[in-house]
């Protein structure tokens, strides 16, 4: 988590944390705790926006992922 957070632009895991805790009023831990449960209710459903600047192939790394998606 700690690469994730650094190559994301952050300063640290902790003000990672913080700002993931401010947006979803979770924490990252609660978050993996509610995907790991079976029958995930409707409030504990996520749709994370990943903003991105031209020229990055947005249409070609969904064509990437799409094949190696993991249903559910």
């Amino acid at each position: 988590m700690g690469e994730v957070a650094m190559t994301a632009g952050f300063g640290s895991v902790r003000r990672f944390n913080a700002a993931i805790r401010q947006l979803y009023r979770r924490t990252p831990t609660q978050i993996r705790r509610i995907v790991r449960q079976t029958g995930i209710a409707s409030e504990n459903e996520y749709f994370f926006r990943l903003r991105f600047r031209p020229p990055y192939d947005w249409h070609g790394m969904l064509r990437f992922l799409a094949p190696r998606a993991t249903p559910g």
